[in-house]
């Protein structure tokens, strides 16, 4: 029996299920409490919590991130800035400060003044003569090379030329070459310059060598733009020489010089206003300084002119300006605006077109501008911006006082090729008793006219462009 009672004692099979349920229980508890409302002390540990802390640390890290990514462009940028400073630097010494503007007593002084700055006017521009004017400076350029002087370089004729749409004027120029100078060597290298232009053809040459002369011919685009006679000093009693002035002798030939495009700048007049030989300034309508340029050049005694604008060929790609007379305009609006433009211009004497390579070929339209031209007896000065302008000619049948350009000389704006067409001006003066050249308010050629003024006046007499009218 106390068997029995031992082994009852003992947990039966029977009872260990419920000792699981039990603990069961006690294990869910805890989860029903979640259904209950959170304590600040339980949202503070969820905050806290391990998940929670990686996406903190991970918004941290890429605001970190971009922080450090900003501040790295911005040095870089700063870094690149003053780099560019620094080379800058280099080129302009850091103490350089632009000059001041002059003040009006040195705008007067007798000496003429370079001007660096200030406006440009487009200005038509015949492509054939450009091409011929850089010819001749290739033959200057290799006479200079070999030391041969300027003054044994003569344009001894100058015919001019035209064909379809292009005119020109062929020279014949005459070298007298040191006797070092072989006339093979030149012909060589002047064949090598005229190569060297890349003139679109290439100019070529025939060489003609005689006994005592070397003959060379320049052609471009089939035209023939230069004849050049080479001799030597023991060649010059059989070279042909131009005959003695006739008797009772000629009087000298006689220049007039023009000064386009002014009305922009005031220095600009003003260093053209000191220079000795008696230019006539033709100004621009409706400028900043259009006025005041007119009032200086009265004062100096200067003849003053109208540069009025009409219409080139390349409009509306190029506008001829303020105030331009257009083809498209009727009769009335035409003499209204060159009534308007000649009231602008106080102290004008006489009008030359600015442009206007289409406008002036046509016979009416210049017509009806010569007329109101004459109405306010002012002269007319065609610029020849095209070969088939009709303004001298309509000009002469209506009775109005008029000239033509004979030569432009700064189409090409360096020293030497306004030396170059100085001395064509004078050797057309020659031919043809009088010519009228054309510039423009560049500092170069105020700077050249200034230095070639002896020059001009030791070969013709210069005078008002009002002396040389028909």
């Amino acid at each position: 029996m106390a068997t029995r009672n031992t082994g009852k004692s003992q947990s039966s099979p029977r009872s260990r299920p419920k000792s699981r349920k039990t603990s069961a229980s006690k294990t869910r508890t805890p989860s029903k409490a979640k259904s209950r409302p959170k304590t600040k002390t339980q949202t503070k540990k969820k905050k806290s919590s391990p998940s929670s802390g990686g996406r903190e640390t991970l918004w941290t890290r890429m605001r970190s991130n971009l922080s450090f990514l900003g501040l790295g462009l911005t040095v870089g940028v700063l870094g690149a800035v003053l780099i560019l400073y620094f080379i800058g630097a280099f080129k302009t010494p850091l103490w350089w400060k632009p000059a001041a503007p002059p003040t009006p007593q040195e705008t007067r002084t007798n000496q003429p003044r370079v001007i660096t700055t200030g406006p440009k006017v487009y200005e038509e521009h015949n492509r054939l003569d450009l091409q011929i004017k850089k010819i001749d400076q290739a033959l200057y350029r290799v006479l200079k090379v070999l030391k041969v002087p300027e003054k044994d370089i003569h344009f001894v004729e100058l015919t001019q030329k035209r064909t379809g749409n292009s005119e020109w004027h062929h020279a014949t120029i005459e070298v007298l070459l040191p006797a070092r100078v072989e006339t093979e060597r030149l012909t060589k290298d002047f064949r090598l310059a005229l190569h060297q232009l890349s003139l679109d053809p290439t100019p070529r040459m025939s060489v003609n060598r005689q006994k005592q002369t070397t003959r060379v011919k320049v052609f471009f685009n089939g035209l023939l733009t230069h004849t050049m006679l080479f001799r030597t000093p023991g060649e010059a009693e059989s070279f042909p020489r131009p005959g003695p002035p006739p008797t009772p002798v000629r009087p000298r030939p006689k220049v007039a010089i023009i000064i386009d495009d002014l009305g922009m700048d005031l220095n600009q007049a003003h260093c053209f206003l000191d220079l000795k030989t008696p230019l006539a300034l033709s100004i621009l309508p409706y400028q900043q300084y259009s006025r005041k340029v007119a009032q200086a050049a009265h004062k100096k005694g200067r003849v003053v002119m109208l540069h009025l604008p009409m219409e080139p060929a390349q409009y509306p790609l190029v506008n001829p300006g303020k105030g331009a007379l257009l083809w498209s305009m009727s009769r009335e609006e035409i003499e209204a605006r060159v009534r308007e433009a000649i009231e602008d211009v106080p102290f004008v004497v006489g009008v030359n077109n600015h442009m206007g390579s289409r406008f002036t070929e046509d016979a009416d339209r210049m017509g009806w501008v010569l007329k109101e031209i004459k109405k306010h007896d002012l002269y007319f000065l065609d610029s020849r911006t095209s070969i088939r302008s009709q303004g001298y000619a309509m000009a002469r049948s209506l009775g109005v006082r008029t000239a033509e350009r004979t030569v432009f000389l700064d189409n090409v704006q360096e020293a030497k090729a306004i030396r170059i067409q100085i001395r064509r001006l004078v050797a057309l003066a020659r031919q043809c008793g009088q010519a009228i050249a054309i510039g423009h308010p560049y500092p170069i050629t105020c700077q050249v006219l200034k230095n070639e003024y002896n020059y001009l006046k030791s070969q013709v007499e210069l005078v008002p462009v009002t002396s040389l009218l028909r």
